[in-house]
């Protein structure tokens, strides 16, 4: 009886151990895979891919299959509600859905729009295009690896040190992961966009595929081990600003830090001139500024605040962040002069300002700063923690 009571203890601790294995495995997976909407912007009518490397199979609502070999080439497009797929010489079909599906995980795949016209990109993995309102709904079933590889290239460029891409693959994981759900509702996760994260292809670039690799499944996490909005601009301006200054929303680790890093930087200072009439009248018709008033219109012709502000005008609701949108200016931080018949705008810093500056972040690391204090500098109260140690504690 007691051999018989201890053999099923165990078959029953067995099935839990199996249970909890499947169950993190699963998160794993999960989190390992994006589905992420290409050409968000411009959603084509008609592309033009090709292999670019390796072998695919192109199946049409699952049954059409056709071999995708490299210089094989398909012409894509929407076509009556449908995805109408052609090469030179044939025809293959209308379908609901095509797939384009990897033989092996070192393909790559030519994606070129031509209706609009566009660049070519490359891209990795795995793919499924529908017709959508008259265009084509593109989208890359993705490696999460391949992802954060893509966006470091197109958001920080070639020649950066080895360190910077260890802090942009983090952050760019961490965001990821944070607004997995942000385009739910349209059968995806993330798209290429400003927005979410630009990501047009693949990365080819040793030092950026080793700083992926090496910081594999490294997150920032708050004080409640949540995934933090790691949010980033190009340049500061010699100060971060706090969550609350752009977006209303107070977060703990968004926090204003003086950063002298980012002083000096190819993105520190700008300038940007605008006609006088067109920077009064903007100013009137979007934000009912009074600018008839003299003593209003000599305050905005030589808006110079002794510190950064939120608001042009004290007690008022004209914030500066959509002033800045408005003009097309590159950040908040700046003073107005007249210069004969236009206004000359001169200020610091590059984007919304708040969480990481890149050009700050890219000073540290050449001057010797880990990726680690990077990340403490500009992220307070935060920790780094790899999503197997997430996985554990859910």
């Amino acid at each position: 009886m007691a051999a018989a009571s201890n053999h099923a203890f165990m078959n029953r601790f067995t099935i839990l151990i199996l249970l909890f294995i499947l169950s993190f495995t699963g998160k794993t997976q999960q989190r390992d895979h994006l589905v992420l909407g290409l050409f968000w912007n411009e959603k084509p009518q008609t592309i033009i891919v090709s292999v670019r490397g390796g072998e695919y199979k192109l199946v049409g609502d699952g049954k059409t299959e056709v071999p995708f070999k490299t210089n094989d080439m398909f012409h894509i497009s929407q076509v009556g509600g449908k995805v109408k797929v052609k090469n030179l010489s044939k025809t293959f079909g209308s379908f609901s859905k095509v797939e384009i599906i990897e033989v092996n995980d070192t393909s790559s795949l030519n994606i070129k729009s031509s209706k609009p016209k566009m660049a070519n990109r490359v891209y990795e993995d795995n793919f499924r295009i529908y017709a959508k309102e008259g265009k084509l709904k593109i989208l890359n079933d993705a490696k999460l690896s391949n992802y954060v590889a893509g966006v470091v290239q197109w958001e920080s460029g070639n020649g950066n040190s080895l360190e910077y891409y260890k802090v942009q693959a983090i952050i760019t994981r961490t965001y990821a992961l944070k607004n997995i759900n942000k385009y739910e509702s349209e059968g995806f996760n993330l798209c290429d966009r400003v927005d979410s994260q630009v990501y047009k292809g693949r990365s080819k670039n040793k030092d950026i595929l080793t700083a992926v690799k090496q910081t594999k499944g490294l997150v920032l996490v708050d004080n409640q081990m949540s995934l933090i909005s790691a949010v980033f601009h190009s340049n500061s301006g010699g100060a971060t600003r706090n969550s609350e200054d752009v977006w209303t929303r107070k977060m703990p680790y968004l926090r204003s830090v003086k950063d002298t890093f980012s002083i000096g930087q190819p993105h520190y200072a700008w300038e940007k001139t605008i006609p006088t009439e067109k920077w009064l009248g903007t100013l009137k018709s979007r934000f009912n500024v009074d600018v008839d008033n003299k003593k209003i219109k000599k305050y905005v012709n030589s808006y110079c605040p002794s510190k950064r502000q939120n608001f042009m005008f004290p007690k008022n609701n004209v914030r500066l962040t959509s002033v800045r949108s408005a003009f097309g200016l590159r950040s908040t931080d700046f003073c107005v002069k007249e210069k004969g018949s236009n206004v000359v705008i001169t200020g610091v810093g590059f984007g919304h300002g708040v969480g990481l500056s890149q050009e700050g972040a890219m000073k540290m690391t050449l001057q010797g700063y880990s990726f680690e204090e990077v990340l403490m500098f500009y992220y307070k109260k935060v920790h780094l923690v790899n999503l197997d140690t997430m996985d554990l504690l859910e």
